[in-house]
């Protein structure tokens, strides 16, 4: 696997399709369709990845997942920062 590296990826899609990136925070996200936003929780239930950015493509028959990969802190939007901290504050708060 060339180190967990692969020099690129073929991805045949239809020409109508689109490439959307979201950022899933524990299962949550902003800025995304319904679509995404639904693939985010999904995709939280089955691998628990509190912090990922999900590539997908999108076309008439829906959304897709193409990949996942990690999301620095630093790479956060002001109200994706937002939304961690108080998502966190509600998961710390359920342990006092």
């Amino acid at each position: 696997t060339n180190r967990g590296r692969y020099p690129f990826c073929y991805q045949k899609i239809s020409e109508r399709a689109t490439v959307v990136k979201c950022v899933s925070i524990f299962g949550k996200s902003i800025n995304c369709c319904e679509k995404a936003r639904d693939l985010a929780e999904r995709i939280y239930e089955v691998f628990h990845l509190p912090l990922v950015e999900i590539v997908m493509v999108k076309d008439e028959a829906g959304c897709r997942l193409s990949s996942l990969s990690p999301v620095k802190y630093s790479q956060l939007s002001k109200d994706e920062t937002e939304m961690l901290q108080d998502l966190l504050d509600k998961r710390v708060s359920r342990f006092e």
